[in-house]
């Protein structure tokens, strides 16, 4: 259970104007109050992560509950983000807080630049997306507070699915063949029924982490401090098997074999009817019609990916920020509560319904329910996976072995079981920093 400090509010409904109330004043010997020290709160936010009005609406409130400090909110670009990150937590002037990509935490909080978090009170805690809170974890202690997510679910050309005589969206990986099937009947030769290139991972492992049942980590588990690739594992053979077997020798799916996704590239294919359905973040959903499109929005539905059962759709991969605090900051307890206020039920709420992301919580995941592109991506997060939270993990990443692995095995130069034996060991040693 996590331990709740007390903090000067009554409750985290958070820093109202009352807040104002927790720094007294001190009395000088002659009796005239003192006034608190002026105080330049420090934040680093992603460029594009929230709307300038939400970030100009939490920094007044936040100033007016305490009149001495000023907030400066620096926003970065996430090209040479870690370097940067990593040399300012080693200094001695750090940002208070910052704004991380999820996967990035685990590797800051490794090398000591990130506060723990635990004893601190959160709202919504209980109910915070299961990957972000993985992510923002690290030893078992809480490093980075969940900002927002986004993920994957399906987007589909409406009129190539009537012109197939498909009523309804598939539930089922039954339901996707079978309408697949029929898509294929009904279009020209070279015309795609889900257009996903091969070594898109983030799209691909749903069906790994659906095979597993979500319950165990489809890409590597940890044990006595030690992980172990689970690529060779029988689920995800078994996973790996079907989507080669159903997609790519069928071909459902034409998109290439070992292309990682470009949505420009894959929105084009789509925007030129050469594939009934794209897998891609919510928020690129708009970007398949309107201006410069062929499409209108009456063109255009969303589906999450389907499972292989009925009981539950294909679980997504998270993607997002997580907030933290700098270690050496020298304002951690304002920190913390500028932390509470951006990542409670108000502005969450206010990130959903204005800034079009996904809040971090599952209480909050109905707020989207008269926008339908959204209200589907909302609705998938309920079911999520994430990658290893080793610090390492960015290494694995950036050095491509998810693609070069799945590229192998869709394009034919590799059994499953094969690639998995080669890769599987390359990943262990990266994910184990040896």
């Amino acid at each position: 259970m996590v331990k709740r400090r007390q903090i000067c509010t009554a409750a985290v409904a958070l820093l109202t104007a009352g807040l104002a109330a927790c720094g007294s004043s001190s009395t000088a010997s002659g009796g005239s109050p003192t006034a608190p020290p002026k105080v330049t709160l420090n934040v680093w936010l992603m460029s594009g992560s929230a709307p300038a009005s939400l970030v100009t609406a939490w920094n007044t409130q936040f100033e007016q509950a305490h009149p001495n400090v000023t907030v400066n909110v620096s926003l970065q670009q996430w090209t040479g983000i870690v370097t940067k990150t990593d040399t300012a937590l080693a200094t001695s002037t750090p940002p208070d807080v910052l704004e991380m990509g999820n996967t990035y935490v685990a590797s800051f909080a490794a090398t000591g630049g990130l506060a723990d978090l635990d004893g601190v009170s959160w709202q919504n805690q209980s109910t915070w997306l299961q990957s972000l809170t993985e992510a923002g974890t690290y030893n078992s202690k809480l490093y980075g507070v969940p900002y927002y997510a986004g993920d994957r679910i399906a987007i589909y050309n409406t009129n190539m699915f009537a012109k197939a005589g498909i009523t309804a969206a598939p539930t089922t990986t039954t339901d996707l063949l079978s309408d697949c099937a029929k898509i294929k009947a009904s279009e020209p030769s070279g015309t795609s029924c889900i257009y996903i290139p091969g070594e898109y991972w983030y799209a691909m492992d749903s069906f790994l982490f659906g095979e597993s049942g979500n319950s165990t980590s489809a890409i590597a588990t940890q044990s006595g401090g030690k992980w172990t690739a689970q690529f060779s594992s029988s689920a995800d053979q078994t996973a790996l098997s079907w989507i080669y077997t159903n997609l790519f020798q069928t071909g459902y799916d034409l998109a290439p074999a070992t292309q990682n996704d470009t949505t420009t590239t894959t929105n084009t294919v789509f925007d030129s009817s050469k594939a009934a359905i794209i897998v891609e973040p919510g928020w690129d959903y708009a970007s398949v019609y309107g201006t410069g499109t062929t499409f209108t929005a009456s063109d255009v539905g969303s589906f999450a990916l389907p499972g292989y059962t009925s009981s539950a759709p294909m679980p997504t991969f998270l993607g997002g920020s997580n907030l933290g605090v700098a270690k050496k900051s020298p304002n951690q307890k304002l920190a913390e509560e500028y932390v509470q206020l951006v990542a409670g039920t108000q502005y969450q709420s206010e990130m959903a319904t204005v800034g079009g992301v996904i809040p971090n919580s599952t209480s909050l995941l109905n707020l989207q329910a008269e926008n339908p592109p959204l209200n589907t991506a909302a609705l998938a997060a309920k079911t999520s996976w994430f990658t290893p939270n080793s610090p390492q993990e960015a290494t694995v990443e950036n050095d491509s072995y998810y693609e070069d692995l799945l590229g192998a095995i869709f394009s034919g130069q590799q059994t499953a079981s094969a690639a998995a034996g080669t890769y599987d060991s390359q990943i262990d040693s990266v994910l184990n920093g040896s």
